[in-house]
């Protein structure tokens, strides 16, 4: 309840009294549609996820509702270890203790930082950053070709030995990440794509070819296409 209500009132700060009248309501049927009619899953890596169906930013219509199932299991099985999070996101979705660092997001316990300069002292077990890596040094000024590259490779360098990195990029909307996609130049040792296939928001497993020109929806700030990467430490 909780949730639902923190929901809403996000939606009156976007949207405003009048427009929210209209869309809080349609939110909440799409919610209960959503969760009693489109009990899905998906595969990958040879494991099934349920999709994420969440009021907060209508996971429902986006495509939190693949990234959020993939690091809500990582965090369990990485439960008590120690995990960093680049980009205060999980908290909305998977309360848990663990390090954050987002360079602007204020929040409790979030450490403002630029993750290229985080040097905490420590190696991880376990580092998640959901649809934050596109912003890197493209939404930046001045603009910095290939820094989102320099923090993946940073990221694998605060690895403990046997540690794993999840990673996942929107498909166009960074040109210098579609370039370097492009040009097979992404630094992980796993990567996969899932494409929206459908209206209602179901995601498949593709391949590069069928994502590559795909973009962005930036008047909802959506995905049509993602890149899920991991990288294991050694």
């Amino acid at each position: 309840m909780k949730n639902i209500f923190s929901s809403l009132k996000s939606v009156f700060r976007r949207e405003g009294f009048f427009k929210s009248l209209f869309i809080i309501p349609l939110r909440l049927l799409q919610y209960y549609y959503y969760k009693t009619f489109k009990r899905r899953e998906f595969q990958l890596r040879g494991k099934s996820h349920p999709y994420f169906y969440h009021l907060r930013n209508a996971t429902f219509l986006k495509e939190r509702m693949i990234e959020i199932p993939i690091a809500i299991d990582l965090f369990k099985e990485y439960g008590g270890k120690r995990i960093l999070e680049v980009g205060n996101v999980m908290y909305q979705y998977y309360p848990t203790v663990h390090d954050v660092v987002d360079k602007y997001e204020a929040g409790a316990g979030v450490l403002n930082e630029d993750i290229i300069d985080y040097n905490p002292g420590k190696k991880y077990d376990l580092i998640v950053t959901i649809s934050t890596m596109e912003h890197v040094g493209w939404d930046e000024t001045p603009r910095e070709k290939d820094k989102f590259i320099k923090a993946l490779n940073h990221l694998k360098e605060l690895l403990a030995p046997g540690g794993i990195l999840f990673v996942s990029i929107p498909v166009g909307y960074s040109d210098d990440v579609d370039l370097a996609l492009a040009e097979k130049r992404i630094p992980l040792s796993e990567i996969y794509f899932m494409k929206k296939v459908t209206r209602d928001n179901k995601w498949d497993v593709v391949p590069y070819e069928q994502v590559k020109d795909s973009r962005c929806d930036m008047k909802y700030l959506r995905a049509n296409a993602l890149l899920l990467g991991f990288h294991q430490a050694k």
